[in-house]
């Protein structure tokens, strides 16, 4: 029924929804957060896609939103 879709590309079992684009950007932080303390408890590698120092070095951070129709 409507809503935002947050999606993280350099870690797939990363994403969360909200019904506004601020709620969806809070509970993919929070699925993030949660998803690193889970790795480490589990002694697990967090696995995130090995990015180019070009896309490391700039300082924009994108949070890809998909709206639900």
């Amino acid at each position: 029924e409507g809503g935002y879709l947050a999606t993280c590309s350099a870690w797939t079992d990363c994403y969360a929804q909200g019904k506004t684009i601020d709620e969806a950007v809070l509970e993919i932080t929070a699925a993030a957060q949660s998803l690193i303390e889970l790795y480490k408890e589990e002694g697990l590698k967090i696995p995130l896609k090995l990015q180019s120092e070009k896309t490391i070095a700039n300082p924009n951070f994108v949070v890809p939103i998909i709206v639900a129709s």
